[in-house]
Protein backbone atom coordinates (compact mmCIF):
# COMPACT_ATOMS: atom_id res chain seq x y z
CA UNK A 1 0.00 0.00 0.00
CA UNK A 2 0.88 3.57 -0.52
CA UNK A 3 2.13 5.41 2.57
CA UNK A 4 2.35 9.06 2.80
CA UNK A 5 5.37 10.47 5.12
CA UNK A 6 3.54 10.42 8.85
CA UNK A 7 1.85 14.40 8.77
CA UNK A 8 -0.15 14.70 11.79
CA UNK A 9 -3.24 16.80 11.54
CA UNK A 10 -2.33 18.53 8.48
CA UNK A 11 -5.38 19.12 5.86
CA UNK A 12 -3.37 18.34 2.64
CA UNK A 13 -0.74 15.38 2.66
CA UNK A 14 2.53 16.55 0.75
CA UNK A 15 1.50 13.88 -1.55
CA UNK A 16 -1.65 15.56 -2.59
CA UNK A 17 0.01 18.23 -4.11
CA UNK A 18 1.91 15.81 -6.45
CA UNK A 19 -1.32 13.96 -7.40
CA UNK A 20 -2.87 17.41 -7.92
CA UNK A 21 -0.18 19.05 -9.98
CA UNK A 22 0.24 16.11 -12.60
CA UNK A 23 -3.82 16.65 -13.30
CA UNK A 24 -3.28 19.91 -14.25
CA UNK A 25 -0.78 18.59 -16.52
CA UNK A 26 -2.61 15.65 -17.87
CA UNK A 27 -5.24 17.63 -18.61
CA UNK A 28 -3.18 20.53 -20.43
CA UNK A 29 -2.26 18.66 -22.57
CA UNK A 30 -5.21 16.32 -23.44
CA UNK A 31 -7.83 19.49 -22.97
CA UNK A 32 -5.80 21.50 -26.30
CA UNK A 33 -6.43 17.91 -28.02
CA UNK A 34 -10.10 18.06 -27.18
CA UNK A 35 -10.72 21.72 -27.78
CA UNK A 36 -8.75 21.95 -31.76
CA UNK A 37 -9.46 17.78 -33.11
CA UNK A 38 -13.05 19.00 -34.96
CA UNK A 39 -11.67 22.25 -35.77
CA UNK A 40 -8.20 20.89 -36.71
CA UNK A 41 -9.28 18.12 -39.03
CA UNK A 42 -12.38 20.23 -40.61
CA UNK A 43 -10.56 23.09 -40.89
CA UNK A 44 -7.05 22.08 -41.67
CA UNK A 45 -6.61 18.89 -42.88
CA UNK A 46 -10.06 19.41 -45.00
CA UNK A 47 -12.28 16.57 -43.61
CA UNK A 48 -16.51 16.04 -43.43
CA UNK A 49 -17.70 17.10 -40.40
CA UNK A 50 -18.95 13.47 -39.60
CA UNK A 51 -15.26 12.37 -40.48
CA UNK A 52 -14.22 15.16 -38.12
CA UNK A 53 -16.96 13.95 -35.07
CA UNK A 54 -16.21 10.26 -35.63
CA UNK A 55 -11.95 10.80 -34.77
CA UNK A 56 -13.06 13.00 -32.00
CA UNK A 57 -15.27 10.29 -30.68
CA UNK A 58 -13.19 7.51 -31.06
CA UNK A 59 -10.44 9.51 -29.37
CA UNK A 60 -12.65 10.46 -26.82
CA UNK A 61 -13.92 7.22 -26.04
CA UNK A 62 -10.58 5.30 -26.17
CA UNK A 63 -9.10 7.67 -24.03
CA UNK A 64 -11.64 6.35 -20.98
CA UNK A 65 -11.83 2.90 -22.22
CA UNK A 66 -7.95 2.33 -21.96
CA UNK A 67 -8.51 3.15 -18.23
CA UNK A 68 -9.55 -0.12 -17.43
CA UNK A 69 -6.08 -1.76 -18.92
CA UNK A 70 -4.34 1.45 -17.01
CA UNK A 71 -5.83 -0.12 -13.90
CA UNK A 72 -5.03 -3.58 -14.97
CA UNK A 73 -1.60 -2.64 -14.94
CA UNK A 74 -1.10 -0.41 -12.75
CA UNK A 75 -2.53 -2.73 -9.87
CA UNK A 76 -0.68 -5.83 -11.18
CA UNK A 77 2.21 -5.06 -13.64
CA UNK A 78 3.82 -1.67 -13.74
CA UNK A 79 2.38 -0.27 -10.48
CA UNK A 80 0.02 2.60 -9.78
CA UNK A 81 2.69 5.66 -9.68
CA UNK A 82 5.44 3.87 -12.49
CA UNK A 83 1.84 3.43 -14.47
CA UNK A 84 1.29 7.16 -14.36
CA UNK A 85 4.57 8.24 -15.68
CA UNK A 86 4.37 5.83 -18.85
CA UNK A 87 1.10 7.58 -19.27
CA UNK A 88 2.59 11.07 -19.24
CA UNK A 89 5.42 9.90 -21.61
CA UNK A 90 2.55 8.47 -24.44
CA UNK A 91 1.21 11.97 -23.88
CA UNK A 92 4.15 13.67 -24.50
CA UNK A 93 4.76 11.33 -28.19
CA UNK A 94 1.02 11.90 -29.13
CA UNK A 95 1.42 15.60 -29.02
CA UNK A 96 4.21 15.47 -31.37
CA UNK A 97 2.37 12.84 -33.61
CA UNK A 98 -0.32 15.79 -33.64
CA UNK A 99 2.18 18.35 -34.36
CA UNK A 100 3.70 16.77 -37.12
CA UNK A 101 0.65 17.65 -39.86
CA UNK A 102 1.08 13.94 -41.22
CA UNK A 103 -2.25 12.18 -40.83
CA UNK A 104 -0.38 8.44 -40.52
CA UNK A 105 1.56 9.87 -37.33
CA UNK A 106 -1.92 11.76 -36.14
CA UNK A 107 -3.31 8.83 -36.17
CA UNK A 108 -0.60 7.48 -34.08
CA UNK A 109 -0.08 10.87 -32.09
CA UNK A 110 -3.71 9.98 -31.05
CA UNK A 111 -3.70 6.40 -30.44
CA UNK A 112 -0.70 7.57 -27.67
CA UNK A 113 -2.33 10.30 -26.09
CA UNK A 114 -5.71 8.31 -25.61
CA UNK A 115 -3.54 5.09 -24.07
CA UNK A 116 -1.41 7.70 -21.81
CA UNK A 117 -4.78 9.09 -20.10
CA UNK A 118 -6.04 5.55 -19.64
CA UNK A 119 -2.88 4.74 -17.57
CA UNK A 120 -2.81 8.28 -15.78
CA UNK A 121 -6.08 8.62 -14.34
CA UNK A 122 -7.19 5.85 -12.34
CA UNK A 123 -3.60 5.14 -10.97
CA UNK A 124 -3.16 8.59 -9.39
CA UNK A 125 -6.93 8.53 -8.34
CA UNK A 126 -6.11 5.34 -6.78
CA UNK A 127 -3.34 6.67 -5.35
CA UNK A 128 -5.40 9.79 -3.98
CA UNK A 129 -8.18 6.78 -2.35
CA UNK A 130 -5.04 5.61 -0.41
CA UNK A 131 -3.77 9.15 0.57
CA UNK A 132 -7.62 9.85 2.45
CA UNK A 133 -8.88 6.35 3.25
CA UNK A 134 -12.78 6.03 3.31
CA UNK A 135 -13.94 7.32 6.96
CA UNK A 136 -11.65 10.38 6.59
CA UNK A 137 -14.18 13.54 6.67
CA UNK A 138 -11.53 15.07 4.33
CA UNK A 139 -11.85 12.49 1.43
CA UNK A 140 -15.02 14.09 -0.51
CA UNK A 141 -12.70 17.49 -0.65
CA UNK A 142 -9.40 15.71 -1.76
CA UNK A 143 -11.64 14.51 -4.75
CA UNK A 144 -13.44 17.34 -5.19
CA UNK A 145 -9.97 19.84 -5.01
CA UNK A 146 -8.57 17.36 -7.10
CA UNK A 147 -10.93 17.54 -9.68
CA UNK A 148 -11.03 21.54 -9.67
CA UNK A 149 -6.91 21.04 -10.27
CA UNK A 150 -7.74 18.80 -13.20
CA UNK A 151 -9.92 21.73 -14.67
CA UNK A 152 -6.97 24.03 -14.40
CA UNK A 153 -5.55 22.23 -16.46
CA UNK A 154 -8.25 21.77 -18.93
CA UNK A 155 -8.58 25.72 -18.56
CA UNK A 156 -4.87 25.61 -19.66
CA UNK A 157 -5.31 23.62 -22.51
CA UNK A 158 -9.20 24.44 -23.57
CA UNK A 159 -8.87 27.81 -22.93
CA UNK A 160 -5.10 29.48 -23.35
CA UNK A 161 -4.00 27.00 -25.56
CA UNK A 162 -7.46 27.11 -27.54
CA UNK A 163 -7.05 30.66 -27.88
CA UNK A 164 -3.30 30.48 -28.44
CA UNK A 165 -3.81 28.15 -31.67
CA UNK A 166 -6.17 30.35 -33.40
CA UNK A 167 -3.34 32.76 -34.00
CA UNK A 168 0.10 30.89 -34.42
CA UNK A 169 -1.51 27.47 -35.36
CA UNK A 170 -2.15 23.97 -34.44
CA UNK A 171 1.14 22.52 -34.71
CA UNK A 172 3.01 24.80 -32.51
CA UNK A 173 -0.12 24.87 -29.79
CA UNK A 174 0.95 20.81 -29.74
CA UNK A 175 4.92 21.41 -28.99
CA UNK A 176 4.03 24.13 -26.31
CA UNK A 177 1.61 21.70 -24.68
CA UNK A 178 4.38 18.37 -25.32
CA UNK A 179 6.34 20.97 -23.02
CA UNK A 180 4.30 21.45 -20.41
CA UNK A 181 4.26 17.49 -19.74
CA UNK A 182 7.26 17.12 -20.07
CA UNK A 183 8.20 19.15 -17.06
CA UNK A 184 5.39 17.84 -15.38
CA UNK A 185 7.14 14.10 -16.09
CA UNK A 186 10.54 15.40 -14.55
CA UNK A 187 8.77 17.10 -11.50
CA UNK A 188 6.44 13.57 -10.88
CA UNK A 189 10.03 11.77 -10.61
CA UNK A 190 11.94 14.08 -8.54
CA UNK A 191 9.21 14.49 -6.31
CA UNK A 192 8.58 10.67 -5.55
CA UNK A 193 10.66 11.23 -2.18
CA UNK A 194 6.85 12.77 -0.98
CA UNK A 195 5.28 9.39 -1.35
CA UNK A 196 6.98 6.03 0.07
CA UNK A 197 6.69 3.34 -2.61
CA UNK A 198 6.99 0.27 -0.23
CA UNK A 199 5.79 -2.03 -2.38
CA UNK A 200 5.88 -0.64 -6.28
CA UNK A 201 9.63 -1.92 -7.33
CA UNK A 202 9.05 -2.84 -10.87
CA UNK A 203 11.29 -5.83 -12.31
CA UNK A 204 12.72 -5.94 -16.05
CA UNK A 205 10.30 -9.03 -16.61
CA UNK A 206 7.42 -6.78 -15.26
CA UNK A 207 8.32 -4.23 -17.77
CA UNK A 208 8.71 -6.38 -20.82
CA UNK A 209 5.30 -7.58 -20.43
CA UNK A 210 3.88 -4.53 -20.04
CA UNK A 211 5.75 -2.73 -23.20
CA UNK A 212 4.05 -5.55 -24.96
CA UNK A 213 0.60 -5.11 -24.01
CA UNK A 214 1.09 -1.33 -24.62
CA UNK A 215 2.20 -1.66 -27.93
CA UNK A 216 -0.37 -4.25 -28.94
CA UNK A 217 -2.64 -1.44 -27.53
CA UNK A 218 -1.73 1.04 -29.65
CA UNK A 219 -1.48 -0.59 -32.82
CA UNK A 220 -5.47 -1.92 -32.50
CA UNK A 221 -5.91 1.71 -31.25
CA UNK A 222 -4.26 3.13 -34.48
CA UNK A 223 -6.52 0.69 -36.61
CA UNK A 224 -9.33 2.32 -34.84
CA UNK A 225 -8.19 5.72 -35.85
CA UNK A 226 -7.88 4.91 -39.83
CA UNK A 227 -11.59 4.16 -39.79
CA UNK A 228 -12.94 5.99 -37.22
CA UNK A 229 -16.13 7.12 -39.03
CA UNK A 230 -17.65 3.40 -38.95
CA UNK A 231 -16.15 2.18 -35.52
CA UNK A 232 -18.15 4.78 -33.32
CA UNK A 233 -21.09 2.15 -33.32
CA UNK A 234 -18.81 -0.78 -31.72
CA UNK A 235 -17.61 1.23 -29.49
CA UNK A 236 -20.88 2.86 -28.14
CA UNK A 237 -21.59 -0.89 -27.54
CA UNK A 238 -19.06 -1.03 -24.94
CA UNK A 239 -21.08 -0.54 -22.03
CA UNK A 240 -22.32 -4.03 -21.93
CA UNK A 241 -19.31 -5.24 -20.86
CA UNK A 242 -18.34 -2.42 -18.90
CA UNK A 243 -21.37 -3.72 -17.02
CA UNK A 244 -20.52 -7.34 -17.58
CA UNK A 245 -17.18 -6.82 -15.73
CA UNK A 246 -18.86 -5.48 -12.48
CA UNK A 247 -21.52 -8.63 -12.26
CA UNK A 248 -18.61 -10.77 -12.85
CA UNK A 249 -16.85 -9.33 -9.67
CA UNK A 250 -19.83 -9.49 -8.05
CA UNK A 251 -20.66 -12.93 -8.90
CA UNK A 252 -16.84 -13.71 -7.01
CA UNK A 253 -17.88 -11.82 -3.14
CA UNK A 254 -19.20 -13.97 -0.70
CA UNK A 255 -21.26 -11.79 1.26
CA UNK A 256 -24.84 -10.96 0.16
CA UNK A 257 -24.26 -7.04 0.62
CA UNK A 258 -20.89 -6.87 -1.03
CA UNK A 259 -22.84 -8.55 -3.89
CA UNK A 260 -25.58 -5.89 -3.92
CA UNK A 261 -23.41 -2.98 -3.66
CA UNK A 262 -21.61 -3.77 -6.58
CA UNK A 263 -25.23 -4.06 -8.38
CA UNK A 264 -25.83 -1.04 -7.41
CA UNK A 265 -22.33 0.63 -8.69
CA UNK A 266 -23.38 -1.08 -12.35
CA UNK A 267 -27.02 0.36 -12.57
CA UNK A 268 -25.27 3.92 -11.80
CA UNK A 269 -23.13 3.36 -14.16
CA UNK A 270 -25.58 3.30 -16.44
CA UNK A 271 -27.05 7.15 -15.57
CA UNK A 272 -23.24 8.01 -15.75
CA UNK A 273 -23.04 7.11 -19.15
CA UNK A 274 -26.18 9.40 -19.93
CA UNK A 275 -24.88 12.43 -18.60
CA UNK A 276 -21.35 11.75 -20.43
CA UNK A 277 -23.41 11.61 -23.72
CA UNK A 278 -24.79 14.82 -23.09
CA UNK A 279 -21.79 16.16 -22.11
CA UNK A 280 -18.68 15.19 -24.69
CA UNK A 281 -22.07 17.07 -27.12
CA UNK A 282 -19.31 20.38 -26.60
CA UNK A 283 -16.14 18.93 -28.42
CA UNK A 284 -17.91 17.87 -31.18
CA UNK A 285 -21.57 19.14 -32.88
CA UNK A 286 -21.42 21.94 -30.38
CA UNK A 287 -18.05 23.08 -31.07
CA UNK A 288 -19.19 23.68 -35.23
CA UNK A 289 -22.10 25.15 -34.11
CA UNK A 290 -20.25 28.04 -32.15
CA UNK A 291 -17.81 27.87 -35.05
CA UNK A 292 -20.72 28.50 -37.71
CA UNK A 293 -23.73 29.84 -35.82
CA UNK A 294 -22.71 31.84 -32.89
CA UNK A 295 -21.93 35.53 -32.27
CA UNK A 296 -18.87 34.90 -30.18
CA UNK A 297 -17.87 38.77 -29.62
CA UNK A 298 -18.11 38.67 -25.80
CA UNK A 299 -17.19 42.78 -24.78
CA UNK A 300 -16.10 43.11 -28.26
CA UNK A 301 -13.37 40.88 -28.25
CA UNK A 302 -14.06 37.69 -30.76
CA UNK A 303 -13.71 34.32 -28.95
CA UNK A 304 -12.40 31.79 -31.03
CA UNK A 305 -14.36 28.13 -31.51
CA UNK A 306 -11.82 26.30 -29.74
CA UNK A 307 -11.39 28.54 -26.98
CA UNK A 308 -15.12 28.99 -26.47
CA UNK A 309 -15.16 25.60 -24.02
CA UNK A 310 -13.26 26.92 -21.66
CA UNK A 311 -15.94 28.52 -20.25
CA UNK A 312 -16.27 25.17 -18.54
CA UNK A 313 -13.61 24.97 -16.41
CA UNK A 314 -13.92 28.59 -15.57
CA UNK A 315 -16.99 27.81 -14.01
CA UNK A 316 -15.64 24.78 -12.31
CA UNK A 317 -12.84 27.27 -10.73
CA UNK A 318 -15.33 28.76 -8.77
CA UNK A 319 -17.86 26.16 -8.05
CA UNK A 320 -15.53 23.34 -7.10
CA UNK A 321 -13.98 25.00 -3.79
CA UNK A 322 -17.77 25.73 -2.87
CA UNK A 323 -18.89 22.47 -3.72
CA UNK A 324 -16.28 21.07 -1.41
CA UNK A 325 -17.13 23.17 1.49
CA UNK A 326 -20.67 22.45 1.02
CA UNK A 327 -20.30 18.53 0.39
CA UNK A 328 -18.19 18.70 3.72
CA UNK A 329 -20.47 20.94 5.38
CA UNK A 330 -23.17 18.09 4.87
CA UNK A 331 -21.21 15.00 5.78
CA UNK A 332 -20.21 16.88 9.37
CA UNK A 333 -24.34 17.71 9.59
CA UNK A 334 -24.75 13.79 9.32
CA UNK A 335 -26.89 14.55 6.12
CA UNK A 336 -25.25 14.09 3.10
CA UNK A 337 -26.80 13.76 0.04
CA UNK A 338 -26.60 10.20 -1.48
CA UNK A 339 -25.25 9.31 -5.08
CA UNK A 340 -28.73 9.23 -6.58
CA UNK A 341 -29.56 12.60 -5.93
CA UNK A 342 -26.83 14.19 -7.17
CA UNK A 343 -26.53 12.04 -10.18
CA UNK A 344 -30.23 12.89 -10.87
CA UNK A 345 -29.31 17.22 -9.95
CA UNK A 346 -26.75 16.80 -12.34
CA UNK A 347 -28.72 15.37 -15.17
CA UNK A 348 -31.57 18.16 -14.52
CA UNK A 349 -28.51 20.75 -14.95
CA UNK A 350 -27.14 19.59 -17.98
CA UNK A 351 -30.60 19.14 -19.54
CA UNK A 352 -31.98 22.92 -18.65
CA UNK A 353 -28.82 23.80 -20.27
CA UNK A 354 -29.68 22.41 -23.73
CA UNK A 355 -33.25 23.42 -23.39
CA UNK A 356 -31.52 27.13 -23.30
CA UNK A 357 -29.59 26.84 -26.36
CA UNK A 358 -32.90 25.51 -27.92
CA UNK A 359 -34.22 28.88 -26.64
CA UNK A 360 -31.02 31.05 -27.71
CA UNK A 361 -32.21 29.76 -31.72
CA UNK A 362 -35.62 30.86 -31.20
CA UNK A 363 -33.50 34.75 -30.42
CA UNK A 364 -31.27 34.77 -33.07
CA UNK A 365 -30.19 38.27 -34.30
CA UNK A 366 -30.40 39.17 -38.22
CA UNK A 367 -27.59 37.16 -38.91
CA UNK A 368 -29.40 34.07 -37.96
CA UNK A 369 -26.30 33.81 -35.05
CA UNK A 370 -27.44 33.01 -31.36
CA UNK A 371 -26.21 35.61 -28.95
CA UNK A 372 -23.39 34.36 -27.00
CA UNK A 373 -25.17 35.26 -23.49
CA UNK A 374 -26.73 31.54 -24.44
CA UNK A 375 -23.89 29.45 -24.54
CA UNK A 376 -22.76 31.28 -21.00
CA UNK A 377 -25.64 30.00 -19.68
CA UNK A 378 -25.10 26.40 -21.11
CA UNK A 379 -21.79 25.86 -20.08
CA UNK A 380 -22.77 27.20 -16.47
CA UNK A 381 -25.08 24.57 -16.23
CA UNK A 382 -23.18 22.05 -17.81
CA UNK A 383 -20.39 22.62 -15.03
CA UNK A 384 -22.73 22.68 -12.38
CA UNK A 385 -24.05 18.89 -13.48
CA UNK A 386 -20.06 18.23 -14.14
CA UNK A 387 -19.19 19.17 -10.84
CA UNK A 388 -22.09 17.30 -8.86
CA UNK A 389 -21.27 14.07 -10.66
CA UNK A 390 -17.82 13.42 -11.56
CA UNK A 391 -16.14 13.40 -7.97
CA UNK A 392 -19.21 11.57 -6.85
CA UNK A 393 -18.62 8.96 -9.26
CA UNK A 394 -14.89 8.37 -8.58
CA UNK A 395 -15.71 8.53 -4.99
CA UNK A 396 -18.59 5.78 -5.37
CA UNK A 397 -16.18 3.44 -6.40
CA UNK A 398 -14.52 3.82 -3.24
CA UNK A 399 -17.39 3.26 -1.10
CA UNK A 400 -19.08 0.36 -2.54
CA UNK A 401 -16.00 -1.93 -4.31
CA UNK A 402 -13.37 -3.92 -1.76
CA UNK A 403 -10.20 -1.79 -1.41
CA UNK A 404 -8.28 -4.96 -4.27
CA UNK A 405 -10.65 -3.91 -6.93
CA UNK A 406 -10.68 -0.46 -6.71
CA UNK A 407 -8.31 0.44 -9.52
CA UNK A 408 -9.78 -2.06 -11.73
CA UNK A 409 -13.27 -0.64 -11.01
CA UNK A 410 -11.92 3.00 -11.51
CA UNK A 411 -11.25 1.99 -14.58
CA UNK A 412 -13.88 0.60 -15.15
CA UNK A 413 -16.44 3.46 -14.41
CA UNK A 414 -14.69 5.61 -16.72
CA UNK A 415 -16.25 3.33 -19.59
CA UNK A 416 -19.42 4.91 -18.88
CA UNK A 417 -17.34 8.45 -19.90
CA UNK A 418 -16.18 6.64 -22.84
CA UNK A 419 -18.79 5.14 -23.94
CA UNK A 420 -20.77 8.05 -23.59
CA UNK A 421 -17.77 9.84 -25.78
CA UNK A 422 -19.23 7.65 -28.30
CA UNK A 423 -22.43 7.93 -28.26
CA UNK A 424 -21.90 11.48 -28.40
CA UNK A 425 -19.80 11.39 -32.08
CA UNK A 426 -23.06 9.18 -33.21
CA UNK A 427 -25.43 11.76 -32.64
CA UNK A 428 -23.37 14.69 -33.29
CA UNK A 429 -22.57 13.29 -37.01
CA UNK A 430 -26.80 13.42 -37.26
CA UNK A 431 -25.99 17.17 -37.65
CA UNK A 432 -23.45 16.90 -40.36
CA UNK A 433 -23.78 19.18 -43.13
CA UNK A 434 -21.99 21.05 -45.89
CA UNK A 435 -20.02 23.50 -44.45
CA UNK A 436 -21.30 26.52 -46.85
CA UNK A 437 -24.74 26.66 -45.23
CA UNK A 438 -26.09 29.24 -44.21
CA UNK A 439 -27.04 29.45 -39.95
CA UNK A 440 -30.48 30.46 -41.29
CA UNK A 441 -30.70 26.93 -42.82
CA UNK A 442 -28.70 24.75 -40.25
CA UNK A 443 -30.22 26.28 -37.10
CA UNK A 444 -33.57 24.14 -37.28
CA UNK A 445 -31.26 20.97 -37.30
CA UNK A 446 -29.49 21.75 -34.38
CA UNK A 447 -32.36 22.95 -32.37
CA UNK A 448 -34.21 19.79 -32.81
CA UNK A 449 -31.66 17.69 -31.84
CA UNK A 450 -30.80 19.92 -28.71
CA UNK A 451 -34.61 19.61 -27.69
CA UNK A 452 -34.54 15.81 -28.25
CA UNK A 453 -30.79 15.58 -25.98
CA UNK A 454 -32.59 17.55 -23.30
CA UNK A 455 -35.56 15.24 -22.74
CA UNK A 456 -33.38 12.40 -22.72
CA UNK A 457 -31.93 14.45 -19.64
CA UNK A 458 -34.80 14.61 -18.05
CA UNK A 459 -36.59 11.20 -18.09
CA UNK A 460 -32.65 10.03 -16.93
CA UNK A 461 -32.83 11.97 -13.91
CA UNK A 462 -36.59 10.90 -12.83
CA UNK A 463 -35.29 7.29 -13.04
CA UNK A 464 -31.72 7.71 -11.40
CA UNK A 465 -33.55 9.96 -8.48
CA UNK A 466 -36.12 7.14 -7.80
CA UNK A 467 -33.03 4.95 -6.37
CA UNK A 468 -32.30 6.94 -3.15
CA UNK A 469 -33.84 4.13 -1.33
CA UNK A 470 -31.82 1.24 -3.07
CA UNK A 471 -29.01 3.21 -2.31
CA UNK A 472 -29.27 3.77 1.28
CA UNK A 473 -30.71 0.46 1.94
CA UNK A 474 -27.40 -1.03 -0.09
CA UNK A 475 -24.67 1.30 1.26
CA UNK A 476 -26.05 3.15 4.71
CA UNK A 477 -28.35 0.15 6.58
CA UNK A 478 -31.36 0.94 8.23
CA UNK A 479 -29.49 2.42 11.46
CA UNK A 480 -28.25 5.57 9.09
CA UNK A 481 -30.61 5.82 6.59
CA UNK A 482 -32.67 8.54 8.38
CA UNK A 483 -30.16 10.33 8.96
CA UNK A 484 -28.62 9.86 5.61
CA UNK A 485 -31.94 11.01 2.94
CA UNK A 486 -31.33 13.27 0.39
Amino acid sequence: MLQSRPMKNQFFKPGTFVIFFTLIALMTGIGVQLATLVLYFVKHLQVTDGQAYGITAVFEAIRYLTGVLGGYLGGRLLKHMHASWVGIAFIIIGLLGLASQQLQLIYLGLACSSLGYGLVLPNVFYVLGQLYPLHDERRDSMYTIAYTSMNIGAFMGLGVLGYFSHYVGFSLTYLLAAGVLVICLVLMIVARHYLVFAQEQVSRRQYQKAGMILAATILIIYLLNQFAHSNVAMLEILIIPAILVIMLIAYQQRLMAAKQKLMLLALLLVFSMVFWILYNMQYMAITLFMDRNVDRHLFGVLIPAQAMVAFNPIYMLVIGPLLSVFWLWLRKRGTPWGAPTKFALALMFISIGFLLLALGIYCVDANGLVNIAWLLGFFLLLSLGEMTLSPTGFALVGELADQKWQSLLLGVWQLSLGCGGAFAGGISQLTSMPHSLEPRLTNPSYQHLFVWIAIMGIVAATIVFSLRGIYRRYTLGQATAVSNRA
